[in-house]
């Protein structure tokens, strides 16, 4: 507050005055007209705001010395103008208060007062020779400042982070004495505050800071701020505001293309989206925790979602200044059965347990399904299917199916093979060329697996080191064991006889096989060398793939292929003998196809003509049809005698079974085999030398192997069958000898 100095006088002063007056005249009486100098009025402790002007009173009776001021124990000096202190000087007037006697008013006035006149001031008398000095009590001047305009750190725009408590603060500075802080958002009173005090180097002024805590949200974001200070050097508070900016890490959402299940090869797009302050964002991605570094869109493409991908966490990562947000999606990839591992055959005594397992992996987890090949009966539901004392109805192939609801199932067979001595299965001839490699193969049925199986030679078994050309590579089946013998550029000698042994854990078997050279004939001669013609068509009676007609009771077939060049050198022929090779053959298709005309004909008027005009007994009828059947009075029956001949049984002309494995490249064997249908062989009846099955008893083999031969090439005769089966549709993959 701001002291003035009063103009004229006012009726407190003239009692005041007349106060002292009073007490100056008792003085006299008590002193006994004694003239001692004293202090009538001595300073007090005075506030000045910075820029007023104060009086500090000082009076003095029956003054004998002079008057001066000190400041902080400094003289001033004894002038009244104090000419040292341009702003100080020393007012008032002497009064005559009796005979001889006088008042002395030395007030010292300061103007525009500032801070350095804040000190300790003092009204001295200087002693004479006859009095001693006085000094009076001491009087403090305080200086009052208001502090700096305040300030708000990081105004006017106060950015604060969402969910983040931040302390905001307001410095009032270089007050005197501190100030009072307060706080207001949008003029709503901030109650829990904090101030820090700080006094400055001189001791004097002071640095005030108003702390406030605010945890803003959203919804704060525009609102002002206030911060108000004030101390008793002001009449008015000063005020600072400032505008609240929220800012927030992205808030992201994350969203894919399919609403459905994912299912295996779709294409999925990941997209992310957020709000975010400040507003840029930079996108990552990641695949379970592992940064993609070439993506940096908000968008991520997976072309062909696969079951590898079952399970991966796919994050997309939004980063702005303040800070960063991942959103995280768990792939659900919804795939097809599959079967782990290979199958696990099983091999058994009877009247002993055994476990087939089957395992499948899929999603939604695979149903599985056991039956037995050829049933439909489910025997189990579990991945392992248990069978107790087995029997010989339980020796089978045992079909495993997984399936998933909405993709196609799949099955592998599971073999349940009977322990028992090994047998022999290989063709007894197989043929190779000269100076080529051949390859002899040795198949072997056998639960348990082969211990070992040797190949001998001249009744010695073959040494692969010394021989330089031979060696024998082995490959489990399903059922057994192959071993292949190769034999580099091959020499007459090698054709002739190999024995192959096989011995198990229950006795052995061996086999002799023949290994024949063969012998493509010679049509013409050319010049030097035999040249072999092109054939451009052979006939060949496939079983029943195409039905060129038919009637009810009878079908007639005809079929057509064309026989690949046989793997020798072809000389062309002269362009003649190209055109007639041709025209020739057309003619050739023409004659066959008119021959099945003909044929279909000649069947329907027979069937037409016994049906409407014979009317012989049962027994005629009998009679005619057999000897119809016993002897080849049809084209059909022809065909079936000629193909039954020795001369058209080439070992290669039968197919491999395919087990299931990686499939290789044709080989030069030349033998088929017979995959075990039914498993349990060891304890039939096998026919003896020189013994044929009745019409009725048939070897417990799949018909699509049956070889005509028993289970060794050598130790039984040939049985004819007396259905006598067509070959394989697919001419083109018969084998005529062990080419490689």
């Amino acid at each position: 507050m701001e002291v003035r100095k009063r103009a004229g006088t006012s009726f407190t002063d003239g009692l005041r005055k007349l106060i002292i007056v009073i007490t100056l005249v008792l003085e006299l009486f008590i002193s006994k007209g004694s003239s001692l100098q004293r202090f009538i009025v001595e300073p007090e402790n005075t506030n000045a705001i910075q820029g007023s002007t104060i009086i500090l009173k000082c009076t003095v009776s029956d003054r004998r010395g002079d008057v001066q001021w000190t400041k902080d124990k400094f003289a001033l000096g004894i002038d009244r103008n104090l000419q040292w202190y341009p702003r100080y000087s020393m007012i008032g007037r002497d009064t005559q208060i009796g005979s001889g006697r006088k008042l002395g008013e030395y007030n010292l006035q300061i103007v525009d007062v500032e801070l350095s006149d804040d000190a300790i001031y003092q009204c001295q008398v200087g002693a004479t020779e006859n009095v001693s000095g006085i000094r009076s009590k001491t009087a403090k001047l305080n200086i009052l400042l208001p502090p700096d305009a305040p300030m708000i750190d990081g105004g006017p725009m106060l950015e604060l982070v969402k969910g983040r408590p931040t302390n905001v603060s307001c410095r009032a500075l270089n007050g005197k004495p501190a100030s009072d802080v307060s706080w207001y958002i949008n003029d709503e009173r901030v109650r829990e505050t904090y101030t820090r005090k700080i006094t400055k180097e001189d001791g004097k002024r002071v640095d005030t800071i108003g702390i406030v805590t605010l945890n803003v949200t959203k919804s704060d974001a525009g609102k002002k701020i206030k911060c108000y200070v004030q101390n008793e050097a002001m009449t008015d508070p000063y005020f600072v505001s400032a505008t609240i900016d929220v800012q927030f890490v992205p808030e992201v959402q994350m969203s894919l293309n399919s609403s459905e299940h994912v299912r295996e090869h779709d294409f999925l797009r990941f997209s992310c989206s957020g709000l975010a302050n400040p507003p840029t964002i930079t996108w990552k991605w990641y695949k379970n925790g592992e940064q993609l570094l070439d993506e940096n869109r908000n968008i991520l493409d997976i072309p062909r979602v696969t079951r590898d991908d079952h399970g991966d966490v796919i994050s997309c990562e939004g980063i702005n200044d303040v800070g960063s947000t991942r959103r995280n999606y768990r792939l659900d990839v919804h795939y097809g059965p599959r079967f782990k591992g290979v199958p696990q055959h099983a091999n058994v005594d009877l009247g002993d347990s055994v476990s087939l397992r089957c395992e499948a992996d899929g999603n939604p987890t695979p149903s599985i399904i056991w039956t037995k090949k050829g049933s439909n009966h489910v025997l189990g539901s579990t991945p392992m299917f248990k069978i107790n004392s087995v029997t010989k109805n339980d020796i089978s192939v045992y079909i495993c199916m997984a399936t998933v609801s909405g993709f196609s199932e799949v099955s592998r067979e599971i073999y349940l093979l009977q322990n028992g001595p090994p047998r022999i299965m290989s063709e007894g001839e197989q043929y190779a060329s000269k100076g080529d490699t051949a390859l002899v193969e040795c198949l072997t049925y056998s639960a348990p697996l082969p211990q070992n199986i040797l190949w001998i030679k001249n009744g010695k078994p073959i040494n692969y080191a010394s021989s330089g050309r031979f060696s024998a590579s082995e490959e489990d089946l399903p059922f057994g064991r192959k071993s292949t013998l190769q034999i580099l550029n091959l020499h007459e000698e090698d054709f002739g006889d190999f024995n192959c042994s096989v011995s198990n854990s229950y006795g052995q078997d061996i086999a002799t096989i023949k290994l024949i050279e063969k012998v493509v004939p010679s049509l013409y001669k050319g010049g030097d060398k035999d040249v072999v013609p092109p054939l451009p068509y052979i006939i060949v009676v496939p079983p029943l793939p195409y039905v060129i007609g038919g009637l009810k009771d009878s079908i007639m077939l005809c079929y057509i292929s064309v026989v690949p060049p046989l793997p020798y050198i072809i000389v062309v022929p002269p362009l003649p003998y190209i055109i007639g090779g041709v025209v020739g053959g057309i003619a050739v298709l023409f004659i066959i196809v008119l021959v099945c005309v003909l044929y279909h004909r000649y069947k329907s008027t027979d069937s037409n003509s016994v049906l409407g005009s014979y009317t012989d007994t049962d027994s005629s009828t009998e009679n005619k049809k057999r000897e119809k059947s016993d002897s080849p009075s049809t084209l059909m029956d022809q065909w079936r005698q000629d193909y039954n001949k020795d001369f058209y049984r080439y070992s290669a002309d039968y197919e491999d079974v395919n087990y299931g494995k990686e499939t290789k490249p044709p080989n030069n064997n030349s033998y088929g085999f017979i995959e075990p249908y039914q498993l349990n062989i060891y304890n039939q009846r096998q026919p003896g030398e020189d013994e044929y099955l009745s019409g009725n008893e048939v070897l417990e083999t799949p018909d699509r192997y049956d070889t005509l031969h028993g289970y060794s090439s050598f130790r039984s005769t040939p049985v004819p069958d007396p259905n006598s089966r067509l070959p394989p549709a697919n001419i083109n993959a018969t084998k005529l000898a062990t080419n490689v």
